[in-house]
């Protein structure tokens, strides 16, 4: 998954609104705090929204 440093910093968790991060793996994006993954393009089932936003 490649995302650009520009795009990170305006991507939200959808669950908490907090900042997210690649993976460690660089295939994915993670939000600690809610618990907030995705992988590949697939939102995990703990996040009711699929739209990262702000």
């Amino acid at each position: 998954m490649a995302i650009s440093p520009e795009l990170l910093d305006i991507l939200a968790c959808p669950k908490c609104k907090g900042d997210i991060h690649l993976n460690a793996a660089q295939d994915g994006l993670v939000c600690e705090p809610a618990g907030w993954y995705t992988r590949s393009a697939t939102i995990s089932r703990s996040c009711s929204s699929t739209k990262p936003s702000r």
